[in-house]
């Protein structure tokens, strides 16, 4: 704060400064001042950086790949449409279910290419054709297959 506070009045004082003398000089030091004031700031910021931010501001290695970090989105994405669809299904029927979804990359976007729901042994036939349709609908793919989730 006392910076901030010192670098406002060094610039009142270099616009008095302006009305008093000749221009150019005035202009060098203001010049200095402001230059003065951002390396002030970025080196009370760089020492305040932990030790493990540093680490994190090293480059990136060469070893990571635009494909590798594509199928980290994919894989991601499809975690969390998983989980959010098998809790829709669980809320629309009271039986807990699990989806499993694959998704591309096509030059439209991402689309699913396939899904499988699984459920319990039991599960009425039903109910069973009317998850598979929501999750057709859902999706905007008919690639969606329902299997019987292997008793533990």
């Amino acid at each position: 704060m006392r910076v901030v506070t010192a670098f406002c009045l060094a610039c009142v004082c270099a616009e008095l400064l302006v009305q008093l003398v000749e221009a150019g000089w005035a202009r060098r030091c203001i010049k200095v001042v402001a230059g003065l004031y951002i390396l002030t700031v970025l080196l009370r910021a760089i020492s305040a950086l932990p030790a493990r931010t540093a680490q994190w501001l090293q480059p990136v290695r060469a070893s990571a790949s635009i494909e590798g970090v594509e199928t980290t989105i994919l894989t991601e994405a499809a975690k969390h449409l998983n989980e959010m669809l098998a809790a829709e299904c669980e809320a629309q029927t009271g039986i807990p279910v699990r989806v499993e979804t694959e998704l591309e990359q096509t030059p439209d976007g991402i689309r699913a290419a396939r899904a499988i729901l699984w459920m319990p042994p039991d599960s009425p036939a039903q109910v069973q054709t009317q998850l598979v349709q929501f999750l057709q609908k859902e999706l905007g793919t008919d690639a969606v297959t329902a299997a019987e989730e292997a008793e533990p």
